[in-house]
Order: C-alpha cells, then structure tokens, then sequence
C-alpha cells in the first residue's frame, strides 16, 4: 500500500492514510448526529408539559427556568470530550476501525479513553457508583443521562427505558426513581 496514493481534496495520501481520514470523518459524523440526538430527547422533554411538571415537582427549591437554563447548557456541551486527544483517536478506533487487527490492538486505549469520558462527563452513572456516590448524582445529570440514553434509543430502534432495562445500571434510590418516572412519562 505504501506505494499507492489517492489524491484526496488536493492531497497525495496512502490508501491507508485515506481509510483513516474517511474512518475519522464517519466517527465525526456519528458524534455529531448523537449530540444532535441528545438535544433532540432534551427538546421533547422540556417541551412536555408533564415532563416539566415532574422535573419541577422532583427537584425541591428549584426554579423550572433554572433548571431548563442549566440543562441547555449540559446538553450543548455534551460529549464535546469524545474530539479530544484522550478520547477520539482510541474511540475511532473501536467504533470506525480500519481494519480488524486497529480494533482489537486498540482495546487498552479504547478501556482508558471509556474511563476518561465517564469520569469527564457526569452524566455517566458509571463514575457516581465507582465512586460510592451514586446517590448523590445531582438530577440535571440524570435528565441528561436519560437524553443521552433516548438518543442511543433513536439510533439503535428502541428507547431510554428499554437502554435502562437491558443495561446493568447502579443508580442512587432517587436517582433511579427519578429516572424511572421520567423515563415512563416520555416513553408512553
């Protein structure tokens, strides 16, 4: 392959060198349509009635507005972690691999940028359970972790309730009823 080169966007390149800028495309393509997906499950949710009241009524001393103003912001920075040098370059390699041998020697790397993004990212009940402070986890995350888990639903054909209940998933007491009621109010 070394010898072989493909003109690409005005760019001499390997043909490995091609494989890997496409991979890295389609891996940004898929980050990009799971954030769009998260702030999509965030724009049904605050735009339900119901779910707002449940929110508001759950979350005691707080303010609605708040709440939306401080959720909006989570779910605009959501997962931006996964572009970094920690996380990107190994998650590519685990989800858009160019071959299979990239996938599987990149499984050390791919353990440590997980653990990077969950503890990154607190909207991963993986870090609040690790760290025996599952119930703790505030409830702007859940509700964030439930868009994040709705938008998985609009990408592999199911929901955040069904993500929920095939997963093994260590949530606080209230956080779980919490989510559990959330989950029934935007998954009838």
């Amino acid at each position: 392959y070394p010898s072989i080169f493909l003109s690409y966007g005005g760019i001499n390149m390997s043909i490995n060198s091609a494989l890997i800028h496409h991979h890295e495309t389609l891996y940004r393509e898929y980050i990009n349509n799971h954030r769009t997906n998260v702030q999509r499950a965030w724009n049904l949710m605050k735009n339900n009635p119901e779910c707002l009241e449940y929110i508001e009524k759950t979350i005691i001393n707080s303010n609605i507005d708040a709440i939306i103003d401080c959720v909006d912001t989570l779910i605009n920075n959501h997962d931006l972690s996964k572009f970094g040098p920690e996380e990107f370059d190994a998650g590519r390699k685990n989800f858009y691999p160019v071959s299979p041998e990239e996938r599987e020697e990149n499984l050390v790397n791919y353990d440590k940028a997980w653990v990077h993004h969950y503890t990154n990212n607190m909207h991963h009940w993986n870090w609040w359970d690790e760290s025996n402070n599952e119930d703790k986890m505030p409830f702007i995350y859940v509700i964030e972790m439930i868009c994040d888990w709705e938008a998985m639903g609009y990408h592999f054909g199911n929901n955040s309730k069904e993500w929920y209940e095939k997963g093994n998933i260590h949530l606080g007491t209230e956080q779980r009823i919490f989510a559990e009621g959330l989950m029934n109010i935007i998954c009838k």
